[in-house]
Parts: structure tokens; C-alpha cells; sequence
């Protein structure tokens, strides 16, 4: 990285000389005839002899002259012929200097030159980074929330995007951290390596693309140049994957895939859906509403579309037991012998589909407006329908939300919570992956804890550890109203992991205790937990 930023600023340099070597020739040698001119032109001294200015006077009253400030006459009043020569200086002079700003005005205004005066600072702001920090390929709608949701929990980014008006747009963005930003090819390695790639303090990389090909390059890339980075990327094809998975890849999502979990735990375990989604979204945003999928066992199910996203949701519902009629366009992509054939956005394709008997209906096309011509003319027909809707672009979102569905899969949202996951501290990483084991009445309980603890926002979550000699004074601290000050998540006690411990779990030296709460109530408890200290 130091020896690319050498190697910039030389070129930078070098730039800036060969654009203004003629200027400042030109400059020279003005300023040098003029200087010749006076010491050659004889004056009138006192006494009315003839006298020669000298070197030293005749630059200095051409310095102060070729600038039209003109102090006077020195060191004696000249002689017509100085005057003369002087008129010709000041204009040749003056012709000069405009020329020579000229140049630099334009020079200042080369793509190439601001592009590398531009990166050289990225660098250097880079380089001065004395925290741990991520690196995210792209500032898409996906990288915008996760870039957002990682600033308010504190943690540093470092964005390299190839969009320069997306790059503006962070710059413009009210975050709580200055996040660096350049436009620049993020699949070039030397781009990486200026991003911080290699920085001792670089934790990660995060590449969420919607080419497959540009995450794979990137991922390679930064196994090859820094195998110690924990590698984040999206793959949404099974080549892909397993190509990123023998470079060693560290963390591979399929968002096809994380839509088919999110629903199987939504149908099966709504309140533990809610709380996933609770826990990996950004502190402090509002609180998402609790769906109500069909009752049963997965219900009976309208599936238009089947791509990947489509197959993906199908096996879902399959495997919960549920019954899924499949409204296909493209027979290339297999649907099932029992598969519907049509766009799905007509009323008698619909009817064929037997929508008036399905508990709910999913609208899972690439094309938003597809999507949403299906889900309202399906609620037309049966206005009971539990409906979900797949919003591919973002610019869309107000259209979605008017349309008041029961549920709707944002692409981006569903990578951003699924990456949070993965950045997560050690304990609340734990706390996600034993989630699952409790029952759904506790988890209902607890959701409402959350709830009238976090009062419509979402929870932080941090560590107290116990200090040796002393204990946490209880797991549920209460403020002066009684009102509990935070919920205790998780105990970790060596290698034991205890999920929800109650009041009564004691505390021992050692331990290491993951709370939820509001902001204001992490930083009291800093301070009033007096025998634990914060991790």
C-alpha cells in the first residue's frame, strides 16, 4: 500500500510538471529579460550622471511590477526609456502570469488528476485508521443499509464503489462515523490493497454484488493478497459457491436461500422470526410488526414465479407440510406436473391456480411490476390471502408499502440482516445460534419483554464481564420505578452457554454476561453496575 501511494504521488508530480513546464519557462524568461532590460537601460542618478539599476533593484521592482502593485519608481525616478521598458514588462508580464494560471486552472480540472489527488487522500485517510474497520465492495441499497446499520453500532467501513454519484451519496449521508469512500473499481487488486486491504487493522471484507462473477473476483482477490481477512460474499449461483468455498471464503450467502429460511421460520415459528429480525437489525430502528402466516401446517399456498427464488421458497413449503400451486411462465425453469402456466397477473390465470381456496399467496417474479399486478388482483379475488410480495428494486419501496401486504422480501434487507449476523460479537453470535432451542410460548414472552423494555425500537445489545472479587448485582437490574433496566440474553461461563438465565442464576467471577436494552439504559448500567466492568 506505501509503495502504491509513493508511486501515485511521484506520478502526480511528474504530472503536474509536464503541464506547467511551459508556463513556467515562459515566466523565466520574461522575468529575466526583464531584469536584463533595466540593468542595461541607463538612469539619471541625483546629480543628474548617468547611473545602472543593479541586479537586486531590478528584480526586486520587477517582482513587485510583474504583479501590476507597482510601489513607484526606485531607487531614483527613471528616464523615459525606463518607463518605456517598464510598460512592455508590465504587459508582458501580466500575459504571462494569466497564461500560467490558466494552465493551472485547467490542470485542476483533470479527470485523471482529481481522480488521484482524490485517491491519494482516500489513502491517507485509510492509512490513519486506528481502529478495527471493514471493507464493503459497492454502496448499493444492500451495502447502504449494512454500511448504516454497522456506523450505529460504532464499527468503522471503508467503501469502494464504482458509481460516483452512489459515492456522493455517502458522502452526503447522515452517519454517526466518517465513512471513507472512493470511486474505484472494486475488482482491482491495487484498489483493494489502497482501501486497506492488508491494513493491521482491516477485520473484513464484505463483497454483496449482484454479479456473481464481481463478488468471485473480489473474493479471490482478497484470499490470495490477505488470507487472514474474514471474507464476506454473496453467491446466488451453486458454481459460484462452491469456486468461492476452495478459495477459502469464509462466509457465503445465497439470498434465495436466506428467503426460503426466513419463511419456513416465519410459518413454523412466527415470534422466533421477530425476534431474528429484532436482533440483527440496526439499534434504535423502529420495531417490525409480528405477520400472521395461515395456521397449520404451511397452509395452502399461490406461488407465482419460479426462478431460483421461486424454487427456493417452493422446497420451503414443501417441507412444512404445506400444499403450493405453482403459477410458472418459463416451462424451462421445470415447474412442477401440477404448475399453472401464465404471467399470473390475470384474473383467469389465477382462478385456474384456485386462489379463491389458498390461504396465501407469494408474487415472486424478477419484475416488481408483475409482482405487484399480481398481488392486487389476487386480493381482488380473495381478499383473505396472507400475501408476500418479492420488491427487486428499492426505488419501489413506496409502491410496496402502499399496497399494505402482510409481508414483504426486500432483497437487500435480507443480505444486510444476514451479514449483521455474521459481524456480530462472539456472545450475541452465540445467543442467535441457541435462539432456536427455546420454545415458542418462551420466546412469545419474551418478544413482549423486549418490546415494553425497548419501548417500539429495536434493542442494543453489549457485555458486562464480571469482575474478579465482585458479581453483577442481579441479572435484571431495575431502575427506580421498578421497571427492568435491561434483559439478560445469554451467560457464558467458560465454555457453557446459558440461554435467558432468569433472576436467580448467580454470577461468578469470570463470567460474561450479554444484555439487551435501550442505549440510555447501556450506558446507566456502565456506571451503576459498580462490581462488573464493561467488555
Amino acid at each position: 500500500m506505501r509503495t502504491a501511494m509513493l508511486r501515485r504521488k511521484n506520478s502526480i508530480l511528474f504530472h503536474v510538471i509536464r503541464r506547467m513546464r511551459l508556463p513556467l519557462v515562459t515566466l523565466v524568461c520574461v522575468y529575466a529579460v526583464a531584469v536584463a532590460g533595466f540593468t542595461l537601460i541607463p538612469g539619471r542618478g541625483p546629480d543628474g550622471e548617468p547611473l545602472r539599476m543593479s541586479f537586486f533593484h531590478a528584480f526586486y521592482f520587477v517582482s513587485f511590477m510583474g504583479s501590476t502593485i507597482g510601489f513607484g519608481e526606485i531607487p531614483h525616478p527613471f528616464t523615459d526609456s525606463q518607463r518605456l521598458w517598464t510598460v512592455f514588462t508590465i504587459y508582458t508580464s501580466v500575459i504571462s502570469w494569466l497564461y500560467a494560471i490558466g494552465t493551472l486552472i485547467a490542470l485542476m480540472r483533470e479527470p485523471g488528476l482529481l481522480r488521484d489527488l482524490t485517491l491519494r487522500r482516500f489513502e491517507r485517510h485509510v492509512r490513519l485508521l486506528r481502529n478495527d474497520f471493514f471493507l464493503v465492495c459497492g454502496y448499493d441499497s444492500t451495502e447502504e443499509l449494512l454500511v448504516e446499520s454497522l456506523a450505529r453500532q460504532r464499527i468503522q467501513c471503508v467503501v469502494v464503489e464504482r458509481a460516483a454519484h452512489r459515492v456522493g451519496d455517502l458522502e452526503t449521508s447522515n452517519l454517526p462515523l466518517h465513512v471513507p469512500g472512493i470511486c474505484a473499481d472494486p475488482t482491482d487488486a491495487a484498489t483493494l490493497q489502497s482501501a486497506g486491504l492488508g491494513h493491521r487493522h482491516c477485520r473484513g471484507l464484505i463483497s454483496l454484488d449482484s454479479d456473481d462473477q464481481v463478488n468471485l473476483k473480489i473474493a479471490v482477490t482478497s484470499k490470495l493478497l490477505s488470507p487472514q481477512v474474514t471474507v464476506i460474499c454473496a453467491a446466488r449461483n451453486a458454481g459460484t459457491e462452491k469456486n468461492m468455498a476452495s478459495f477459502g471464503t469464509d462466509v457465503i450467502l445465497d439470498p434465495f436461500a436466506i428467503f426460503a429460511r426466513q419463511l419456513r421460520t416465519l410459518v413454523s415459528r412466527p415470534h422466533l422470526y421477530q425476534l431474528e429480525k429484532w436482533f440483527t437489525a440496526a439499534p434504535g430502528a423502529p420495531l417490525c410488526g409480528l405477520p400472521h402466516p395461515p395456521p397449520g401446517a404451511g397452509g395452502r399456498w399461490v406461488l407465482c414465479g419460479f426462478g431460483r427464488y421461486g424454487q427456493a421458497l417452493h422446497a420451503a413449503l414443501r417441507e412444512l407440510g404445506g400444499e403450493v400451486t405453482v403459477v410458472a411462465m418459463n416451462p424451462a425453469n421445470r415447474p412442477p406436473p401440477q404448475a399453472v402456466f401464465g404471467r399470473g397477473t390475470e384474473a383467469v390465470t389465477l382462478r385456474e391456480a384456485e386462489v379463491e381456496h389458498a390461504d396465501g399467496l407469494i408474487a415472486g417474479t424478477d419484475d416488481d411490476t408483475n409482482n405487484l399486478s399480481i398481488l392486487m388482483t389476487a386480493r381482488d379475488l380473495n381478499p383473505k390471502l396472507f400475501l408476500i410480495g418479492r420488491q427487486n428494486k428499492p426505488a419501489n419501496t413506496a409502491l410496496f408499502a402502499a399496497a399494505k401486504l402482510n409481508l414483504v422480501n426486500h432483497y437487500s434487507e435480507a443480505l444486510a440482516d444476514d451479514v449483521m449476523a455474521s459481524l456480530t460479537a462472539p456472545l450475541a453470535r452465540d445467543f442467535l445460534h441457541l435462539l432456536p432451542q427455546a420454545a415458542e410460548h418462551t420466546l412469545e414472552q419474551f418478544a413482549s419483554k423486549v418490546r415494553k423494555l425497548c419501548r417500539g425500537v429495536t434493542p442494543a445489545v453489549w457485555r458486562m464481564e464480571v469482575a474478579r472479587g465482585g458479581a453483577i448485582t442481579g441479572l435484571h437490574p431495575a431502575a427506580r420505578d421498578g421497571r427492568p433496566r435491561c434483559i439478560a440474553l445469554l451467560l457464558a461461563r467458560g465454555t457453557e452457554r446459558i440461554l435467558l438465565p432468569d433472576g436467580q442464576t448467580a454470577t461468578a467471577p469470570g463470567d460474561s454476561v450479554l444484555f439487551c436494552g435501550t442505549q440510555a439504559d447501556r450506558f446507566r448500567m456502565r456506571f451503576a453496575a459498580g462490581e462488573g466492568r464493561r467488555a
